[in-house]
């Protein structure tokens, strides 16, 4: 394995290193603040997602919305990847590859990761599972088998926490450090900002690996760029 790339299959018996795709925006902003955003179960971009079971009457549909009301009222959730390498990826979620793959140490005992299903299960349940269940994790982690390329594990976040950010647009964002740790970032293959630029918003809180991609020339995956003349910033 090069050694621009072998710092990310490191970790310890209690993080996982996983990936987090991000777009150039607000990127500078939430590194100098140290902090990352949480998603919002109702604006999430999976139309089924919180619904991997049928909705087969009007009862349990109106449950089930008001269910996702409570939740997202309580919670809130930050979706890591297992493949840094996927192009489908770096498309959907890093502005067509103009942004960043962010390099993080998560908590083992947090994550969730996302199982993928054929079919939607036909449960008779009317109610469902809360924060403290001990199925809660895995049901709110049950996505279509479309998804299944995104290999994704998830971090719930419980929105009262001292740990997150509320801002007054609404967003709201976790205080890394924590569960979350930033090792290192991917520069996309066509990077909008250069590592200068990153690095410098993280303010030398800890020196970060880094390296650029850009696609592979033989198959469909991303690769490391090997030439660092063509990285946008510095090599170093």
């Amino acid at each position: 394995m090069s050694s621009k790339i072998s710092w990310l299959k490191t970790g310890s018996r209690d993080r996982r290193r996983l990936f987090y795709f991000t777009s150039p925006n607000h990127l500078l902003e939430n590194l100098t603040e140290n902090q990352i955003k949480l998603s919002d179960f109702k604006k999430c971009n999976d139309v089924f997602e919180l619904a991997s079971f049928a909705l087969k009457d009007k009862k349990m549909r109106e449950n089930h919305r008001a269910w996702i009301e409570e939740l997202s009222s309580e919670l809130g959730l930050i979706c890591f990847s297992q493949d840094w390498r996927n192009p489908l990826m770096w498309g959907h979620y890093s502005k067509s590859g103009e942004g960043v793959c962010l390099v993080l140490d998560v908590a083992v005992s947090q994550l969730q990761p996302v199982e993928y299903l054929l079919k939607r299960a036909t449960s008779d349940a009317s109610c469902f599972p809360r924060s403290g269940d001990p199925m809660f994790k895995k049901f709110c982690a049950q996505k279509s088998h479309h998804w299944r390329y995104e290999k994704e594990e998830r971090l719930f976040v419980t929105l009262h926490s001292n740990k997150v950010i509320h801002q007054d647009n609404g967003k709201k964002f976790l205080k890394m450090g924590g569960e979350v740790q930033l090792v290192g970032f991917i520069n996309g293959p066509r990077p909008e900002l250069s590592a200068d630029e990153i690095k410098s918003a993280f303010g030398g809180k800890r020196p970060l690996k880094h390296f650029q991609c850009r696609a592979a020339f033989r198959d469909f995956r991303m690769v490391v760029q090997q030439d660092t003349s063509l990285w946008k910033g510095c090599v170093t």
